[in-house]
């Protein structure tokens, strides 16, 4: 156990340190959300001084030369821990918050004790050993410290908006304004806030779990910045899915080697089972559109579950988002047909590929048929999809509030959990929603092919190939 159960108590503590901070700002206000954050920074301190110490104590006994960080740790961290205390105190803050801040961290050590007891019960009780090798100075792997600049960074950045707050928001206590320029000012700020619920996908009165631009602009109605970043909160969500996707397939694809390693291996796999499942459904012929609707179909799967994440969003539960994808398969399916058929064979193709007399007689009547299914095609897909992953989030939504009500008798920030079983759902029923949009679109590039590979025979699945004479 030794330093490294000290990490890994301090990376618990900085990841329980978020969601507690924004439940305290939410529910007790920005004085008590920003005395619990300096509270647990405070015991996440004391750690980091602990494991300092603990590092130079076992240097010597290893015949290792002690690191000068640690020197400096250790011996400046007595008075900075001394002078961080005696400042949370006399900052007014609730003293309250700031002792449950501290005592996030005890309760993590409780718990991370607890749980290794039951541990080396259960293997007590079988006869097994989960025994590791003694490394009293393991450090972490890059990707642990990673993990750990992100925690750092993410309580950076909760404390620096909660200041933000309190220099944004007016003296408590100061006379409220009257008159006509306030009467104007507080109806402008309405309609500023009815545009930024309608810009944000949903419609007034409908219940929407908070995300971080909501946030933002509820801490923050001053700023212009803020009230923008609410508006364009569906598009920055879904850029965000977009960089998350192409982040790890770039860093699993890094130092790619001939033996892959997991997260290599992971990739490929998910790319060899995309291009199986198109070519043994369709055919051969849909090989080069792999890349398309594969990419679709992670992507949209992406977006569908940030809906689940506490503070994030669904891009997919506005119409404009699901609007602009089907826009884009629809453009590119034409642009497909166009250039497979060439310009005369997709015209004719529209008109029903007429070959007799009859056949260019009702193909003035079938022309505009055509047409109209095609552009009905976009707008089926864009509805679905938008319906689908709305409708999910609503319900999670609506559940979330009963189970806050039900609380609501105990003074609590949090709600009983009745809707997590919805939440399983809705991840399973988001995974669907992505498979529909990206077969639909598979379906629409394999009509869009010339008409000999639209009449060759394909098990779905089963990867038949076409008969030859």
């Amino acid at each position: 156990m030794g330093i490294e159960f000290l990490v890994r108590v301090r990376r618990v503590t900085l990841a329980l340190t978020v969601p507690a901070a924004l439940a305290g700002a939410v529910y007790g206000g920005l004085p008590f959300g920003l005395a619990l954050t300096l509270g647990a920074l405070w015991s996440v301190g004391n750690i980091l001084f602990l494991e300092a110490l603990g590092r130079l104590l076992f240097a010597g006994r290893l015949g290792r030369t002690p690191q000068m960080r640690d020197v400096a740790a250790v011996l400046g961290g007595v008075p900075v821990l001394l002078a961080g205390g005696w400042a949370v105190l006399a900052s007014g803050l609730p003293l309250v918050a700031a002792t449950l801040g501290f005592w996030i961290l005890f309760a993590v050590v409780v718990l991370k004790g607890l749980g290794l007891a039951l541990a080396r019960a259960l293997d007590f009780a079988t006869g097994r050993s989960c025994e590791k090798p003694r490394d009293a100075v393991r450090r972490p792997l890059p990707s642990r410290r990673a993990q750990g600049i992100t925690g750092w960074a993410l309580v950076a950045v909760l404390a620096g908006g909660m200041v933000l707050w309190a220099m944004a928001s007016p003296k408590a206590g100061a006379p409220a304004p009257d008159g006509p320029v306030a009467a104007a000012e507080s109806g402008a700020a309405s309609e500023t806030a009815a545009e930024g619920a309608h810009a944000g996908g949903h419609p007034e009165g409908v219940p929407e779990l908070p995300t971080i631009p909501g946030v933002l602009a509820k801490l923050l109605p001053a700023a212009a910045w803020a009230q923008g970043f609410f508006l364009w909160e569906n598009l920055f969500y879904a850029l965000l899915a977009g960089a998350f996707l192409v982040v790890g397939v770039r860093l699993a694809f890094a130092r790619p080697t001939l033996v892959p390693d997991r997260p290599q291996a992971a990739v490929e796999l998910i790319a060899q089972g995309a291009y199986d499942f198109l070519t043994g459904t369709f055919g051969p012929e849909m090989a080069r559109y792999v890349p398309f609707v594969g990419s679709l179909f992670f992507y949209i799967l992406t977006m569908n579950w940030m809906g689940m994440v506490p503070f994030f969003k669904a891009p997919t539960s506005s119409l404009n988002t699901t609007a602009a994808m089907a826009v884009v398969v629809f453009l590119y399916v034409q642009y497909t047909a166009v250039r497979q058929q060439g310009l005369l064979g997709y015209l004719h193709h529209m008109a029903g590929s007429p070959t007799d007399a009859i056949g260019w007689a009702v193909a003035p009547v079938l022309l505009p048929i055509e047409i109209m299914g095609e552009l009905i095609k976009p707008i089926s897909l864009a509805a679905r999809l938008f319906g689908n992953i709305f409708g999910e989030d609503l319900l999670i939504a609506v559940f979330i509030g009963i189970g806050a009500a039900i609380m609501a008798w105990q003074p609590v920030p949090v709600g009983f959990p009745i809707h997590v079983l919805f939440m399983f759902l809705g991840l399973i029923m988001s995974a669907v929603q992505a498979l529909v949009f990206a077969l639909l679109t598979a379906v629409y590039l394999y009509m869009a092919l010339p008409r000999e590979h639209e009449e060759e025979p394909h098990g779905a699945g089963s990867g038949a190939q076409p008969a030859h004479a």
